[in-house]
């Protein structure tokens, strides 16, 4: 089935699926609204906020779940923005869900709060676990917003979202339980599916269909190569790689069934076009983890998640093509600038790094640009910052005089893309005509 289909049907699942919700409970509501204009409403709406909060968390596990038919459809960083937004909107409304209720029912019952609240956990089933499950949904939230402010270690982020799953089992045995809404046999049976279609879904696409891959292609380090002084290539062998259907400008997330890294799984872009015979990434050291490969054996076995992203050539519509890299943003650049060139399409590359020492695979891009047939359509444009300053507009034009016409690919820092989203848009670049990969978290 196509993209297109799937970006169709995930919206309409969404849509569907709450209708669904909305009637049910507003069915249920009702009688007790109308009972008590005061004390319905304020349990009513606790009611909804619990039933919303928990849906859109399913969702939002699903959209950074790596499940395939979304991620195919609307592409990881797109994805990463609907995961953050839907996490914000669920946990401030679940934040309301206790509040509302102990409100309301301490208002039928004539009790203080505190009263209510001890009711709560002496007198339902699972109040406790579901207690737990709030305030540790409260705490991912806070703590992921300090690591993306403070730009701490990916390691960091990705043990406290680990996390998020304990969180939605406590949550969700809670909710059978003591849920009013949930109380028809039919509705119960149905939020059972909803939780058991995404369990099903990310613990396809994150557990078992990497091992089944691993188990087909038997991936492993071929060999580990010095780019600069602080990235290194790692080549990926393995069997049937004509069949692992990976393009250009796409990523794979690894684990290395190594000592010392085989409890981490990272994202890294494919550094060239893949050739059904190998793979390769190539990672810069950043951090502890990537600073640690170039130590790692040859001959190490890799799970491999993926083929992940949209950042691929059948984005660019007929025409020019211009790509924009900052730092260890070529990786995916690279490969798309071999599938352009390939493909025999006029394309420019503005790779921008602090010094000279910096540019990692310029080699490779060179020979690219040298091929006889080619180097009229291929052009390269290094720009160091210790000699030139940062890109601007002006060396944007400079070095492209038809920007304006071209179809843009962006990779590098976030805050770099900001800045040059900016100003290919001050030099006539319409919106819809740069697609950008971003390196952070979802």
């Amino acid at each position: 089935m196509s993209n297109r289909f799937f970006r169709l049907l995930s919206p309409a699942l969404f849509i569907g699926n709450l209708v669904v919700i909305l009637v049910v409970w507003w069915h249920g509501v009702l009688p007790e609204i109308q009972a008590d204009m005061v004390a319905g409403p304020l349990v009513a709406f606790g009611r909804l906020a619990g039933l919303l909060a928990f849906y859109l968390i399913l969702w939002q596990i699903m959209f950074i779940g790596r499940v395939g038919w979304i991620e195919k459809a609307w592409g990881h960083d797109k994805l990463s923005r609907f995961h953050h937004f839907f996490g914000l909107t669920a946990i401030s409304i679940l934040f309301f869900h206790p509040i509302l209720l102990m409100m309301g029912y301490s208002k039928l019952a004539q009790t203080t709060l505190a009263s209510q609240f001890w009711l709560f956990l002496t007198s339902y089933y699972y109040t406790i676990s579901a207690l737990i499950a709030y305030l540790m949904f409260l705490g991912i939230v806070v703590m992921s917003l300090w690591i993306v402010r403070k730009r701490l270690k990916y390691e960091t982020w990705y043990y406290i979202h680990f996390t998020l799953y304990v969180a939605i089992v406590l949550a969700f045995i809670h909710q059978p339980a003591n849920g009013h809404d949930l109380a028809d046999r039919a509705m119960r049976i149905y939020w059972w599916f909803l939780f058991l279609a995404a369990s099903v879904n990310v613990l396809y696409y994150r557990l078992t269909r990497p091992i089944i891959l691993f188990k087909r292609h038997e991936f492993r380090v071929k060999r580990i190569e010095k780019e600069t002084h602080n990235v290194h290539s790692v080549t990926i062998t393995g069997k049937n790689l004509e069949r692992f259907k990976a393009r250009a400008g796409q990523f794979i997330i690894v684990r290395f069934l190594a000592k010392g890294f085989w409890w981490e799984a990272h994202p890294f872009s494919f550094s060239e076009m893949p050739s059904g015979q190998r793979l390769r990434i190539t990672p810069k050291a950043v951090g502890d983890f990537t600073k640690k490969i170039p130590t790692l054996p040859v001959g190490t076995k890799i799970i491999v998640e993926g083929p992940l992203g949209r950042f691929t050539a059948d984005r660019a519509p007929r025409g020019k093509i211009l790509l924009i890299a900052g730092g260890i943003g070529i990786t995916p650049l690279r490969s798309l600038f071999e599938e352009f060139v390939r493909q025999g399409r006029e394309v420019s590359l503005i790779y921008a790094a602090q010094t000279e020492q910096d540019f990692a695979l310029k080699d490779e891009l060179n020979q690219i640009r040298s091929t006889s047939d080619v180097h009229q359509i291929a052009k390269i444009h290094y720009m160091p910052e210790n000699k030139i300053g940062r890109l601007t507009p002006e060396l944007i034009k400079q070095a492209v005089p038809d920007v304006a016409q071209r179809f843009v690919y962006l990779c590098g820092p976030p805050p770099m893309m900001k800045a040059v989203r900016e100003q290919l848009e001050s030099l006539g670049v319409p919106k819809k005509s740069v697609l950008y990969e971003k390196f952070q978290l979802g």
